[in-house]
């Protein structure tokens, strides 16, 4: 009997909103790149240096690149510049 072996299953992604709404809403970067599995679980991986965060004001996710805390809200701009490593 041959044994069959099965990928990890992703979760669906979850509501980030709902997740914040029911954590709380981090206050600083360092806080956003802890929370990053629990808010954003299940949503597609960002490249190293790269971290999710909510905007209260236009109600969505933009994406903060760390080492100059440069952010942005498209993530195919996010994805592309992470090819260019």
């Amino acid at each position: 009997q041959q044994q069959q072996h099965q990928q990890p299953q992703m979760p669906p992604p979850c509501d980030p909103l709902a997740r914040l709404q029911h954590f709380g809403f981090p206050t600083t970067t360092e806080q956003w790149a802890q929370a990053q599995d629990v808010i954003w679980e299940g949503h597609q991986l960002l490249p190293p240096g790269w971290i999710r965060c909510w905007s209260r004001s236009q109600h969505k996710e933009y994406y903060v690149r760390l080492v100059d805390n440069f952010s942005v809200f498209d993530l195919a701009a996010v994805m592309e510049a992470g090819k260019a490593i």
